[in-house]
């Protein structure tokens, strides 16, 4: 990415071992020669968010918008359980290339999705078994491209209509239907933004989830490791 200064990298990690998880992205960040901006939060939510008991991960929303808000067109949110393994300059030229930047979990959105969610989406559970559940603990967002503008437009619509308020275990309350396992608050939410742009984000290869040798993940690739303290 031209003017890596002004991409920035986005956390929040407030109580218990998150706000020490923020600090370990910070600091691998720093060793591996990341030249451009971040924003966290360690000992607070961002200014007016809601608590997490109030609207799940809503912070996530006021955090970026913070950001945006001060001029920032290119970002990278990272969950308090990432650290930086790599110089992650190259993932920055993804985001700008793309406009938005995820990886999948490995679930369908019929088995993550609430019924109120794909009513709001205007998908089908038969439709969304055909749809991969994107994760929302690495987000990538190009302001400046349509496509990065109107999935996080979504994503603040789907918060601020208390889409994100569901139950991370089974609940029929979120969905009878027999291929629903448990929503997953604003996560469901992001991937159901990015189907409703019918973009087709995959871009795993970025990141790995830590498990000592790591055996498997993409060496050239992986900039970052996931793993809480």
């Amino acid at each position: 990415m031209e003017n890596i200064d002004q991409a920035y990298i986005v956390s929040v990690g407030c109580g218990g071992w998150y706000s020490k998880g923020v600090t370990r992205l910070e600091n691998s960040l720093i060793h591996h020669g990341y030249a451009g901006q971040t924003k966290f939060w360690k000992d607070c939510l961002p200014a007016h968010s809601p608590s997490h008991s109030e609207n799940p991960y809503a912070f996530k929303i006021f955090a970026i918008e913070e950001v945006i808000n001060s001029g920032a067109k290119v970002l990278l949110w990272l969950d308090s359980s990432f650290w930086c393994i790599k110089n992650p300059h190259k993932i920055f030229d993804l985001i700008c290339d793309k406009g938005v930047v995820g990886f999948r979990t490995g679930y369908n959105m019929a088995q993550t999705a609430s019924d109120k969610a794909l009513e709001w989406a205007g998908i089908t559970r038969d439709e969304a078994e055909k749809l991969p559940e994107i994760a929302s603990g690495m987000v990538g967002l190009r302001l400046d491209n349509p496509n990065g503008k109107k999935v996080f437009d979504l994503w603040k619509e789907g918060m601020e209509l208390g889409l994100f308020r569901n139950n991370r275990s089974h609940d029929l309350n979120d969905s009878s239907d027999p291929r629903f396992l448990h929503a997953r608050q604003d996560q469901g939410i992001w991937s159901l933004a990015i189907h409703k742009c019918s973009l087709n984000v995959d871009d795993a290869d970025y990141v790995a989830y830590y498990n000592g040798g790591n055996p498997g993940y993409d060496k050239d690739k992986c900039c970052f490791f996931i793993g809480g303290l």
